[in-house]
């Protein structure tokens, strides 16, 4: 893959890879799944188009964290990967499927293909209270954050059915390791 470093408009770095021919297309990452989950993908595509991956901030290769990221912070990041790359179509999944679907509504975009994206498609809310989830974000409360995210995703699943205290905890020790808590393979 070739590899491309370029700037958000913040100044935060972006480290770009590129593999394929053929229409652009960007992935963008559930945020608790690393970036290399996704190479067999992007192998799977490159016979067809230009697949442009990154990883979002705070992942291995990113710009770290600084405690006031907001959505429009990762569509700001977003954007500066389509005008570098001239890419008009996004593939998002997890996370990174709500990203696409939001970006959608805001940036010159051709197509958005989303998979497991965190949406509701009965017209129920996905999150029970999105102010608690500002708030976790506001204060940097990463775990929070990822915990009301995940009951949202799947309610009363494992681990997602431990009491919030416990899911908190055990957030905050798989953020601890740097390539997140999908590394490894365990799951």
């Amino acid at each position: 893959m070739k590899v491309d470093r370029i700037t958000s408009a913040d100044g935060a770095a972006i480290t770009l890879h590129t593999t394929g021919t053929g229409p652009g297309v960007v992935i963008l990452h559930d945020g608790l799944v690393p970036l290399a989950h996704y190479h067999g993908l992007a192998e799977a595509l490159e016979h067809r188009f230009t697949v442009h991956l990154y990883d979002r901030r705070g992942r291995a290769d990113a710009a770290p964290l600084q405690g006031g990221e907001t959505v429009a912070t990762d569509l700001a990041d977003l954007s500066a990967v389509l005008e570098h790359t001239g890419a008009v179509n996004v593939l998002g999944h997890g996370t990174g499927g709500f990203l696409a679907l939001r970006a959608a509504l805001r940036l010159p975009l051709e197509r958005v293909a989303v998979y497991d994206p965190l949406v509701s498609l009965d017209g129920s809310p996905v999150l029970g209270d999105l102010d608690e989830l500002e708030q976790a974000v506001a204060t940097g409360d990463h775990a929070l954050a990822l915990t009301l995210l995940g009951r949202a995703r799947h309610p009363g699943g494992a681990p997602f059915g431990l009491a919030l205290l416990s899911q908190r905890v055990l957030l905050r020790t798989l953020a601890a390791r740097r390539d997140g808590p999908a590394a490894g393979g365990g799951g």
